[in-house]
């Protein structure tokens, strides 16, 4: 009944014996859907929000709660500096209500966040609430959402704290692995606490001290301990929700530059709907100064490379020049765009630049229409252009105008060079003579090489080397004229033939045929995945692309709905820039025909007429780690579960492993290419769901059979004391590397859990445990663990140091040998796991005949060229 009256304002509150009845009236219907109430890109600070509080102890889902959602926009954004303030009217400070006096057990007549003196947002609200004339406004409090810019990596991370900018008191908490999107629930009737989930679902720990405070009060508050002593983040939804009052008032403040979003969610509610433009700043901030921004450009600016330039504009905004400097004043190059800013934005509008760089030429984009207004110039061509533009001497691109710039610094990225015109030059004509007169038939051969290097040659009569003053990959057409002028005449003799050397052709032939055999690529991986492991694949866009899709499957080469799982599935979508995490179960969706999407769609900030690009898939504790460095992006997408284990509190436990990935498909719609892609292992511990000591059956020479041997030796670091824990177990895995209720199968499971009873147990699937004793010798002194494990036709046998297990069979010994249910053919992974404190050394496992097992590599290289 405890966590029920905390939580459950609204309804009666029975505090440990004593009653109190808090009169609430239900304002919103729980059987009606609402919408969020929207606290940002209003015309006031002020938001009313009116509430339903019994839906917070009888929500229509169970995994619904009162709370605050904030997110940055899909394609980037930031909050920095002031970041996002909210403040109110705290409910646990020791206060007279409209109808009663607050319980003084929860009263918390200091700080809600527990510290000795008031924090500097709490300060803030108060100051505001004053000027404003505001009842009671010595009881507002507040916090303080913001991002911040990690020098070391470039990337931003999300804060919430009571400190101001330039004040130095209250607590602050990173909101860790979250992308863009995460959600402050004040609890429901299951949960009594204020916590945050990420991303559309996951739920984190945001602070230890935090949760330490929240469970030490959970352990003394039937005690009657009062509740300010163990205040924190976890008592904010108490501290915000009202009582006995069903309107809430908030006072919003953003920074002027801020594009992140929030919403007051209610249980009632639907998801909130981003506005398709970002919206910056509260309602009243100052009119943007005309402003002017330098990029330094050093080192960074080369032929096929792009940079990507994403502003914010408003309705007052006229004016956007890009100008690249030079250390010469010849090469600065400026680009005006007024006229199409004039015609086309009357609010606020996200324009993307592109400024590509040819060998020969820059070229500009915008909001990737091609041919520019006439004030953008679409392409710059200098004089004597033949030469290559001087790129290395270009150092600065200075952007003037009243804008936000959304990625600051704006990245610099490979593209692709399609259907590039240039201008015909007059050149002198090469002039050889041959005399026809002894020719006969000519056979004229010309070889194009690097570096623009031509070799024409005509039987053996005549070879001559020349330098084009064009780039020789320009060439689109080859043409022939039929000579008559001469004797009798020259007549072609059959279609002229263009391609690569006969040798080179023969060389590339297996390459070749394994791109025509790569529509679409499925790949099986050469061994499992695990926990650590990165992915890194390197795709090639070359012409217009409509999707790509990349999928992680589990006992399918690709997509059916009548086999296997996706664990993961990644579709670029080029028609709206986006990419989503997807993943299909058979378990709970074999009646649906496509994927089963996962969070909201993000912006991939890909070019779909030409780039280059390396794509990363981190198999990281909690969730796969997506990253392409060339445009600056990364997604998390979490691994998927069945959704029935949702509202049991069973979620870790099922979630899909990265090891039940066994292969990877990859197709598109355009013309794209995998030029390459490897997988590395992680030879470090991540996490206690890492299995970091494995070895896999080498499918290539066979299955495990009877005779085989199988030894497992761990060295003991030190002495183990008779009052430490020892926990081993050898493990013999089908399509798993741990245990797993819906991936992958348990041969046998050897452990040994205590050394002192010196007692064996044997487990395996569909299999009643079976208890063995064992005698060791010199336990006290015991340098390893030697075990043997002997295969035969229908199980195995058994010994730990040179003796064998047994069991007691009236007052006689019997041995204690295993059969499993599943044959013994079927082992694929032999695991060893211990305790996280046992004083182990690193297990080796090995295999009779030796080349049956197969250990790890460190990278497995998934080499040469598919066309998708």
């Amino acid at each position: 009944m405890f966590e029920k009256s905390l939580v459950c304002f609204g309804a009666v509150m029975n505090i440990f014996g004593g009653l109190l009845l808090l009169f609430l009236s239900t304002g919103v219907n729980s059987q009606m859907e609402t919408i969020p109430v929207r606290l940002t890109g209003q015309k006031s600070s002020w938001a009313n929000i009116q509430l339903g509080l019994f839906d917070q102890c009888l929500p229509s889902e169970e995994s619904k709660t009162f709370g605050i959602e904030f997110r940055l926009p899909k394609n980037g954004g930031s909050c920095d500096k002031e970041g996002m303030s909210i403040c109110y009217a705290s409910t646990l400070s020791s206060r007279t209500l409209n109808v009663m006096h607050t319980a003084d057990e929860f009263s918390v007549t200091s700080e809600l966040f527990n510290v000795p003196e008031m924090a500097d947002i709490d300060k803030k609200c108060q100051e505001v609430m004053t000027a404003k004339k505001v009842k009671n406004a010595e009881y507002w409090r507040g916090f303080r959402v913001y991002t911040e810019l990690m020098p070391e990596n470039n990337q931003r991370v999300i804060k919430l704290t009571k400190k101001s900018v330039e004040g130095k008191t209250g607590p602050s908490y990173e909101i860790r692995d979250v992308h863009r999107q995460f959600v402050i629930n004040f609890g429901n009737a299951q949960e009594l606490y204020t916590y945050v989930t990420i991303d559309f679902g996951e739920q984190i720990e945001i602070d230890e001290a935090d949760k330490k405070k929240r469970e030490a009060y959970m352990k003394y508050a039937q005690d009657g301990v009062p509740l300010k002593y163990f205040a924190g983040f976890w008592t904010l939804g108490m501290d915000i929700l009202p009582w006995g009052e069903d309107i809430l008032r908030l006072f919003i403040t953003r920074d002027c530059k801020c594009t992140m979003e929030a919403w007051f969610i209610r249980p009632s509610d639907s998801e909130p709907e981003e506005p398709e433009i970002p919206t910056q700043g509260t309602y009243g901030c100052r009119e943007e100064k005309k402003k002017q921004k330098a990029i330094d450009l050093r080192d960074k600016i080369k032929a096929e490379k792009m940079i990507y330039i994403r502003l914010l504009t408003s309705a007052r905004t006229e004016h956007i020049r890009l100008t690249l400097l030079g250390n010469d004043a010849a090469l600065s190059i400026s680009l005006s765009c007024s006229d199409f800013i004039n015609k086309t934005i009357s609010a606020n509008h996200e324009i993307v630049f592109k400024i590509a760089f040819t060998k020969f030429a820059v070229g500009i984009a915008i909001n990737d229409h091609l041919p520019m207004p006439s004030s953008c110039n679409r392409e710059y061509v200098p004089l004597k252009w033949w030469q290559g533009l001087p790129l290395e001497k270009m150092t600065t691109l200075k952007l003037e105008g009243k804008f936000l710039l959304l990625n600051d610094p704006p990245p610099v990225m490979d593209f692709v060079t399609l259907d590039t015109n240039y201008e015909n030059k007059s050149s002198e004509p090469v002039k050889d003579s041959i005399d026809l007169s002894k020719a006969g038939a000519l056979e004229i051969n010309i070889t194009l090489f690097k570096d623009d290097k031509i070799t024409i040659q005509i039987n053996d009569i005549l070879k001559r080397n020349y330098t084009s003053e064009m780039p020789t990959w320009a060439t689109n057409f080859v043409r022939v004229e039929e000579i008559n002028k001469y004797k009798g005449g020259i007549t072609l003799m059959e279609k002229p033939f263009i391609g690569i050397d006969t040798q080179l052709a023969e060389a590339n032939e297996g390459q070749q045929q394994q791109q025509k055999d790569g529509l679409p690529l499925t790949k099986r991986l050469m061994t499992v995945l695990n926990y650590g492991d990165v992915i890194r694949m390197e795709f090639l866009i070359k012409r217009q692309i409509d999707k790509l899709t990349i999928a992680l499957m589990h006992e399918a080469k690709y997509f059916d709905k009548r086999l296997g799982d996706t664990i993961l599935a990644l579709t670029f979508d080029f028609s709206y820039t986006e990419i989503q995490c997807q993943y299909y179960l058979n378990l709970e969706h074999k009646n649906f025909d496509h994927y089963i999407t996962n969070g909201r769609p993000v912006e991939h900030l890909l070019n779909k007429y030409g780039q280059k690009f390396n794509l990363t898939i981190n198999c990281t504790a909690e969730h796969f780690i997506i990253k392409i460095d060339e445009v600056d992006f990364e997604m998390n997408c979490p691994y998927p579960f069945p959704e029935e284990f949702r509202s049991r509190n069973s979620v870790k436990e099922h979630r899909y492993p990265p090891w039940a990935v066994d292969h990877i498909h990859i197709e598109c719609e355009g013309n794209a290419s995998l030029v390459g892609m490897e997988i590395r292992h992680a030879n470090v511990s991540i996490g206690q769901e890492h299995v970091l000591n494995f070895v896999e059956i080498n499918a290539d020479n066979g299955v495990l059979r009877a005779g085989d041997k199988i030894n497992v030796r761990i060295p003991i670091d030190g002495t183990i004391g008779k009052t430490e824990v020892v926990n081993v177990s050898v493990n013999l895995f089908f399509e798993a590397l741990r245990r797993h209720p819906h991936i992958g199968k348990t041969i046998m499971r050897l452990e040994l859990d205590d050394l002192d009873s010196a007692q064996l147990n044997f487990r395996s699937y569909k299999k009643p445990p079976e208890n063995c004793k064992i005698e060791l010798k010199d336990k006290d002194s015991l340098k390893e663990f030697n075990f043997e494990i002997k295969v035969e036709a229908k199980g195995f046998v058994m010994a730990l140091n040179g003796m064998e297990p047994y069991k007691i069979g009236g007052q006689n010994k019997m041995p204690c040998n295993f059969t499993p249910i599943i044959p013994i053919w079927a082992v694929q992974y032999i695991t060893v796991e211990h305790n996280e404190n046992a004083k182990i050394g690193k297990p080796v496992i090995k295999c009779e005949p030796q080349n049956r097992c197969l250990a790890k590599s460190e990278v497995d290289n998934y080499l040469g060229s598919h066309n998708l």
